[in-house]
């Protein structure tokens, strides 16, 4: 990221969907851009949140293209 001159990330879009009482899917889309304000790349992460007996957690992380 360093050589590529990058300076912030940007959300897109974000959203969650509701599985059931413990589970949920929340997903982001972002843009990484240099200082100049440029863009180098788009991506998508969705992240899968639990909530058990140690409370809630990220279970899961997918990173994948918008």
């Amino acid at each position: 990221m360093h050589a590529a001159g990058y300076a912030r990330s940007q959300i897109l879009d974000s959203g969650a969907t509701i599985l059931n009482s413990t589970t949920a899917l929340y997903h982001q889309t972002f843009s990484r851009h240099r200082s100049d304000g440029s863009e180098i790349s788009r991506g998508t992460t969705t992240y899968l949140l639990t909530d058990g007996p140690a409370g809630r957690r990220i279970s899961a992380l997918a990173v994948h293209s918008p």
